[in-house]
């Protein structure tokens, strides 16, 4: 099933595109709609970030639309996708202000120009980098993606190639390389009843070494859910060994509930300690056969809020949001004994790190603490 595509069922459905530049700056893309909410239903969000920039730097448009179409885009001759994808060309829309396409199996096109707008930008990335390296249809949530859940998350791609051009006002401080280039975007879709009350958000990946890591959950319905996977290595890379070629597969560390289940805080297989104070994430995860155990700190300052949805409509500065994690990671896998032993330690630096919701003690500003 192709979870990218449109759920014209859902109470709201939003698209999330990070793209980093080569420069090592950062594009935030949001397109979001809350079906039928009062007020604030439709949002485009953009933000550019100069790398390691102070928050004065950053600049930040969020629009909120009249409409935003999710509409269904017809082949000129009704081309046949292999079965395993099942892809449908869809095409977002903002009337008169941006558009995302999906136009084939892998590519999506994006367009930010509006007549009103101060800035303008457009991208089109290339082959998709699945979930899991070796199935093009994987999803963080696995078969769990396909139930009536009160929210989704789907990971269409951790890092597609993509070339892009970007134009901001005069008065921005743009980095001169960062008007036009390449760039790998990180393509979500969320897709529900409302963001959770509180949720943590953390992803990084390097290129050269095909490494990566994403995790996103919270508390919605008086539990705690989270989806996580630490990929490593290339599948069917091939190494030479002692005058052999031997091929390689990746490392694949995912966990989904049970495993990252809480109920009244507790769980047997899963601890997730979130402080903003010192801008920290910690959590350890254990299934049957695997374990791992992450710990993630943002500089503090380094923070930009976005809005999130919710039932009553989109709720701004409601996240806030890093690129500037330090990440480690554990691998474990389980002996026949029983015992935990250590397979794989990992390191990224420049990490996306999120606070959300409760999760974030400064969200909705001064006018949302006085209500």
């Amino acid at each position: 099933m192709d979870f990218f595509r449109p759920h014209p069922s859902a109470a709201f459905e939003g698209y999330y595109s990070k793209f980093t530049l080569e420069s090592g700056s950062h594009i935030i893309l949001i397109f979001c709609t809350v079906r039928n909410a009062p007020t604030r239903p439709h949002m485009l969000s953009f933000t550019y970030i100069p790398y390691h920039a102070s928050q004065k730097d950053i600049f930040q448009r969020e629009i909120w639309a009249d409409n935003l179409h999710m509409t269904p885009i017809p082949l000129p001759e009704r081309q046949e996708f292999p079965w395993f994808t099942r892809a449908d060309p869809f095409k977002v829309s903002i009337p008169s202000i941006a558009s995302l396409a999906s136009e084939t199996m892998d590519g999506v096109e994006y367009e930010v120009c509006g007549r009103d707008l101060d800035f303008k930008f457009s991208a089109k990335s290339g082959g998709r980098v699945p979930w899991i390296p070796s199935s093009p249809n994987s999803t963080p949530a696995g078969r769990f993606a396909s139930l009536p859940l009160p929210l989704q998350w789907h990971v269409h791609s951790r890092a597609s190639f993509c070339r892009y051009e970007l134009t901001l006002p005069p008065s921005v401080k743009l980095l001169p390389e960062d008007l036009a280039g390449n760039a790998r975007v990180h393509i979500e879709k969320n897709w529900g009843q409302s963001f959770p009350k509180s949720h943590i958000w953390i992803q990084a990946w390097d290129e050269d070494t095909k490494r990566g890591f994403c995790c996103a959950g919270g508390r919605i319905l008086g539990m705690e859910a989270y989806l996580l996977g630490y990929v490593n290595g290339k599948v069917g890379s091939v190494r030479e060994k002692r005058g052999y070629v031997v091929e390689e597969k990746a490392l694949v560390a995912n966990f989904r509930p049970p495993w990252t289940l809480r109920v009244g805080g507790w769980s047997p297989f899963n601890t997730v300690v979130h402080d903003w104070e010192n801008r920290t994430i910690c959590m350890s995860v254990s299934g049957l056969r695997q374990k791992i155990v992450v710990s993630v700190t943002a500089k503090e300052g380094s923070f930009f809020e976005l809005s999130a949805p919710f039932a009553d409509g989109h709720r701004p500065k409601f996240l806030a949001e890093s690129f500037e994690g330090t990440l480690d990671i554990d691998v474990y896998e389980r002996s026949w004994w029983g015992t935990w032993r250590s397979i794989q330690k990992d390191r990224f630096e420049d990490a996306a790190v999120e606070f959300g919701g409760e999760n974030y003690p400064l969200r909705g500003g001064e006018d949302y603490k006085s209500k």
